[in-house]
Formats: structure tokens, C-alpha cells, sequence
């Protein structure tokens, strides 16, 4: 093996990757791509394709509204059905480890405000505010002129303050061509009419390869996840997530310890006057989380993650919900949404 350790030390890296830039670079995409198409078999994708220019009426153009079917209220129906007593603690270092803590989620215990937010998004109001990381505002102003012209994704390069989002949901009829379960369209405009973003969320079920073929059917033996796709044109972009408990800002003690810690006292004290915890969909977790690029052919898992994290925030109208969300490249941050959520 030393000998083939050294072949591959030298001769592959050396001169494929420092002389053959662009060789190395196909390799890996060619890699990528095989990656992805065993990835396509075990993750459901909702097929989406967008023609030159998405928009906000792209699903009455597709004639995929069901306008006799009750309009959904929240970007989940209910968030009952993604509670788990155990999995991987995506806090730990292998994050696979049976012998590390668990990462358990209870509805229950999730702040009255949060859990609103998620269920009956109809019925809030929300401003937002797009931050590029410093440096990278230049691109910024790129992606958002590209965004533009696509229709999907609409963003500024420059922190321009809070502006009002427009929300609208719609029931999705064509239930036998999506393998997911409770599809429905969120469409989000700003306040110039641009597509903020267009996606048709639903969730679907991942069973633990690990539990014995006659536990199946046990509840704790599967998982559900957020699965939600964007049309593009001539693709679909798909992010799946999974929801942890964080802390809270308005949880007193709850709100100053973090980790396993600050999640188990969350968990733990589901009784009556406990402190309630935030809630965070993220990427960055074992198992079917990623986001996908969902092409006619094949799927690839980008080296992208999404964090979106929420958390109360006591105001005189009530408690308001602060949304963050960041997008980052191989763990570098390039940019931050925040939102504001209150009851309309």
C-alpha cells in the first residue's frame, strides 16, 4: 500500500491537479455527477421545470393550481408529524455516532410564536433585509441583476434596510406526478413586484437504514423532512432540511446556554411554564439534507447549505419572530436574509 500511496501522493495530485488544472476540475465534476445520480434514488425530487423566465404567475402558467382544493395556511401543515425521540446530533463530531447524544424534536416545546410561523404563514406579516457578506457585494449585484431577469430569487447587492414581502399560497393538483406528500405553493413577492422566491414545499419520509427490516413500520424507525423545489429554467433547485431545536431569545436561561446542554433543558421541561425554544431548518445534517440541482438527466448535490433559523421576539403587538437565513459555499457565509414576522 505504500507504494500505491506514493502513486497516488505524486503522481495523480502533482500532475493532474497542479499541471492539469482543467483535467482534475472535469474528473471531479464527472465524480459529482455519479454522486448525484445515486443520490436521485434515494431522495423524492419534485420535477419543476421553468422555461426562460419563472415569475410569479409561473404556476397558473403550468396550470398547476387545484383552485377547488382548500388553500393551504403554512408552509407546513402540521408540525407535529417531524417529531423524533432520537437520531444524529448534528452538534457532535461525527454526527453518526449511536454512543453520542441524541438530538430528539418535540413540537411541543417549541415557542407558540415559532410554531405559527410555520403553520399558518398566511397569517403573518413579514419585511425582510438581503446582507451580502463584505466582499462579496459585488457579486451580489450580479446575482440580483441574473435574478431579475430569471424571475426567481429576486435580491438586492447593497443593504438597503427592511421592505414589505407580499405572500400567497396555493394548492398544488397534481399529487400522482409528485412523489412528496402535503405539496403546496409559496409564492413571495417584494415590494417591486419581484419574485422573492416561487417553491412548491412538501415533505417526505426517510427510513433509518439502520433499524431491522421487522421495525419498518415503527414510527421511530423513519424521519420526515422539509422538501421544498424551486422551478429554474431547464432545472429545479431542491432543498431538503431537517428540523433541531435552538435556543430562544425570549426563553430567560434557556437563551444563554447553548449546544446539547441549552437543547436538552428545552426538551426536558415540557411542562406547564417552561421556557419554549426557537426552531432552525437546516442543510447541514446526515441523512437526505442537502441542497440538489435537479436536471432532466441526473441530480447533483451542491456544496451548498441553508440555515434558516427562528426565533421569538417579545414587541407590544405580541411576540414577532426574527428569520435568519444563510446561505454558505463549502462553510463560507455569503450571504444573510433577515426577516421580521408578526401576526397581520
Amino acid at each position: 500500500m505504500g507504494i500505491v500511496g506514493r502513486f497516488v501522493r505524486k503522481w495523480i495530485i502533482k500532475r493532474l491537479l497542479f499541471r492539469n488544472p482543467i483535467v482534475f476540475a472535469v474528473a471531479w465534476v464527472v465524480s459529482r455527477l455519479h454522486r448525484g445520480r445515486r443520490l436521485a434514488k434515494a431522495v423524492p425530487f419534485g420535477t419543476y421545470y421553468g422555461g426562460e423566465r419563472i415569475g410569479a404567475d409561473f404556476l397558473d402558467r403550468r396550470d398547476l393550481v387545484d383552485r377547488t382544493a382548500p388553500t393551504p395556511d403554512g408552509v407546513v401543515a402540521d408540525l407535529d408529524r417531524f417529531a423524533r425521540e432520537t437520531g444524529p446530533d448534528t452538534g457532535s463530531k461525527s454526527g453518526t455516532d449511536p454512543s453520542e447524544p441524541s438530538d430528539p424534536f418535540d413540537p411541543d416545546v417549541v415557542h407558540p410564536a415559532i410554531r405559527a410561523c410555520c403553520e399558518r404563514t398566511a397569517t403573518q406579516h413579514a419585511v425582510r433585509r438581503v446582507r451580502w457578506r463584505r466582499g462579496l457585494r459585488l457579486m451580489g449585484r450580479l446575482v440580483a441583476r441574473i435574478a431579475g431577469g430569471l424571475g426567481q430569487f429576486s435580491m438586492s447587492g447593497r443593504d438597503r434596510g427592511f421592505h414589505p414581502v407580499a405572500e400567497r399560497f396555493v394548492a398544488i393538483g397534481r399529487p400522482d406526478e409528485d412523489p412528496r406528500e402535503d405539496v403546496r405553493g409559496w409564492v413571495r413577492t417584494d415590494d417591486g413586484g419581484e419574485v422573492v422566491s416561487l417553491g412548491l414545499y412538501g415533505t417526505h419520509v426517510q427510513s433509518d437504514e439502520n433499524h431491522s427490516r421487522d421495525r419498518e413500520d415503527d414510527e421511530t424507525a423513519s424521519e420526515r423532512f422539509l422538501n421544498a423545489a424551486f422551478p429554474l429554467p431547464g432545472a429545479t433547485l431542491s432543498v431538503v432540511a431537517r428540523p433541531r431545536h435552538v435556543p430562544d431569545r425570549s426563553s430567560g436561561l434557556l437563551g444563554r446556554v447553548g449546544g446539547w446542554i441549552g437543547r436538552r433543558m428545552a426538551v426536558g421541561g415540557s411542562g406547564e411554564g417552561a421556557s419554549k425554544t426557537g426552531l432552525e431548518w437546516t442543510t447541514a445534517a446526515p441523512g437526505h439534507p442537502g441542497v440538489y440541482l435537479r436536471l432532466p438527466a441526473i441530480a447533483l448535490k451542491l456544496p451548498l447549505s441553508v440555515r434558516v433559523r427562528l426565533t421569538s421576539t417579545p414587541s407590544r403587538d405580541g411576540d414577532e419572530v426574527s428569520v435568519a437565513t444563510e446561505v454558505r459555499l463549502y462553510g463560507l457565509r455569503l450571504l444573510r436574509v433577515d426577516h421580521r414576522v408578526a401576526s397581520a
